[in-house]
């Protein structure tokens, strides 16, 4: 038998599971798997959710994994810890997009409204925490300030509401 030891997180771009599967460090070593989690934790920022499992399988491939415990069949195994960082990362990071999007599935709005709500989220976001909530550019428009993004996306449009966004869309923006 073979023990993996498993770290677990979530990828929203991906839409699913994503794992990191140690293999070969006895129980004594166990420093080592501390020593990448906080390097995860470093990376990504403290409060990233993961989960480390033990599991015992045939093999070291993840194929005897999945056959030992069905909880790991729809978990996208990842290559290495830099991958797994990257990912994780990137998930971290919002778009424009990502805020009207999330403005969207709680009202329908004008292409006028959308640019101001998202604009606020931003600038409250700003004022709070001297961080930037998305790298979008913002313009200053007659009307006020506009996330470009955005107004590339609805520009013309009267009303907008979440059917306007789709998954696909959001994910393209994080690449």
């Amino acid at each position: 038998m073979v023990r993996h030891y498993i770290i677990l997180s979530s990828s929203y771009s991906k839409g699913r599971r994503i794992a990191l599967d140690i293999i070969g460090i006895e129980l004594s070593n166990i420093d080592i798997i501390n020593h990448m989690i906080d390097k995860i934790k470093k990376s990504c920022g403290e409060d990233t959710s993961l989960s480390l499992h033990c599991i015992e399988a045939e093999s070291k491939e993840w194929e005897s994994v999945k056959k030992e415990d069905s909880f790991f069949e729809d978990v996208l195994l990842l290559k290495d810890e830099d991958e797994f960082i990257q990912l994780i990362q990137k998930d971290r990071t919002l778009s424009g997009l990502d805020v009207a999007k999330y403005i969207l599935s709680k009202k329908s709005c004008t292409q006028l409204k959308l640019q101001k709500l998202v604009y606020y989220c931003y600038a409250d976001y700003f004022c709070s925490f001297h961080k930037r909530l998305f790298e979008d550019q913002i313009y200053a428009f007659e009307l006020g300030p506009v996330v470009k993004s955005v107004r590339e996306k609805f520009k013309g449009s009267c009303k907008i509401d979440n059917k306007d966004l789709d998954d696909n869309e959001i994910e393209k923006n994080h690449l």
